[in-house]
């Protein structure tokens, strides 16, 4: 996961963002492994 590509997506992300980015990646993820 690139956190640099987070910050410029969003400005300036708070916490929940992060969580809300790491749970959507952490969903690709597992789709891709299935």
């Amino acid at each position: 996961m690139d956190l640099t590509e987070v910050k410029v997506k969003t400005g300036n992300p708070t916490l929940n963002q992060k969580r809300n980015y790491c749970k959507v990646m952490k969903e690709r993820l597992v789709k891709i492994h299935e």
